[in-house]
């Protein structure tokens, strides 16, 4: 091999492996400073939205909790209201019934 073949093979290997490594990542003096703190600060926001927002999540599932236990307990009472109320609308049928006999003669209307 002569010297100027053996210098253009040593010229052709190092283009080569220049061009390999301009195809892969890389971190130089040519990254701006300003734009790895912003990377930075945006990954920090992120994270931090992310935490508010399982915690509004959390709460939020949490309140359903409460509210559903509140609704039965709710429907429960409301239930027994209505029951007491046919109840003693039921006894006050059967005291008029009972009046309207007395001062009718037995004569109950509908």
């Amino acid at each position: 091999m002569t010297q100027d073949s053996f210098d253009a093979e040593i010229e052709r290997r190092v283009r080569e492996a220049v061009a390999e490594q301009d195809k892969r990542w890389h971190l130089d003096k040519r990254v701006p400073i300003a734009i790895i703190v912003t990377l930075l600060a945006q990954a920090a926001w992120f994270a931090s939205y992310i935490t508010r927002l399982e915690a509004r999540i959390n709460y939020t599932e949490a309140w359903m909790v409460e509210q559903r236990l509140r609704d039965d307990r709710q429907d429960r009472s409301a239930a027994e209201a209505a029951a007491l109320l046919r109840s003693d609308l039921q006894y006050i049928r059967g005291q008029l019934d009972q009046l309207i006999r007395d001062g009718r003669g037995g004569e109950v209307r509908r």
